[in-house]
């Protein structure tokens, strides 16, 4: 929903009375998506607002610059959420159940919406979602740990392995450091010796079913499942 001329002129209402208690801040708004007609009216009426933050996921993270622009909005820009594909984008089986992507997929994902702030001049600031651990769909969609409990490194917890691949590509985004793509990741997935051509697929009822997975480390680390 775009929002109506009320709305939008209630929030440039907002936006005045908050600058006025502190004019020494910028005023911002957040969009889910960088919507058309929804950016066109806050360009139009919330001349208060000096930035606004949108929330993408999926490969709609990487164009909210040039998507902003088009759409008549020239002034700052947040990436306020980014992480994987969306579980409202993703394919489901034939039973209904979400498909998530793998850490293999979201791990360049991540880095690739960090690069893209980085790399717009507009853009000042990016922020990867979620730094810590919820169930929304599944227990690890969008989590960057799989146990907020035991939030690993450098908060006296040490639980390396408790962190998703994608830390270490925002890591890299953030830092410089390390190498970009030196996650591990998935090279092919085998399933009763057969080689999976994408997430979906479905076996007969049995007590045993091969599972075959081939992974990949770049840096030659073991990798345990």
């Amino acid at each position: 929903m775009a929002g109506t001329e009320c709305l939008w002129q209630r929030v440039n209402w907002l936006a005045q009375a908050v600058k006025a208690e502190d004019p020494d801040h910028p005023v911002g708004t957040v969009l889910a998506g960088a919507m058309e007609e929804k950016v066109k009216n806050v360009a139009r009426l919330c001349s208060a607002i000096e930035f606004v933050g949108i929330n993408a996921y999926g490969n709609d993270s990487l164009t909210i610059g040039s998507s902003l622009r088009a759409h008549g909005w020239d002034k700052p820009w947040a990436l306020t959420e980014y992480g994987p594909m969306g579980h409202w984008q993703a394919p489901v089986t034939a039973w209904g159940a979400y498909i998530e992507e793998s850490a293999s997929e979201k791990a360049p994902r991540y880095y690739a919406a960090c690069s893209a702030c980085l790399e717009d001049t507009q853009c000042v600031g990016s922020f990867a979602f979620i730094w810590g651990w919820k169930w929304e769909k599944t227990g690890t969609w969008y989590g960057m740990f799989n146990d907020w409990e035991a939030v690993t490194e450098d908060v006296g917890v040490n639980c390396t392995a408790c962190q998703s691949p994608v830390v270490r590509a925002v890591a890299r985004c953030w830092t410089g450091a390390g190498q970009a793509g030196s996650w591990p990741s998935l090279v092919e997935v085998e399933v009763d010796g057969r080689r999976l051509a994408g997430p979906r697929f479905s076996v007969s009822q049995r007590p045993f079913v091969p599972l075959r997975v081939r992974a990949y480390h770049p840096g030659g680390r073991d990798l345990t499942a």
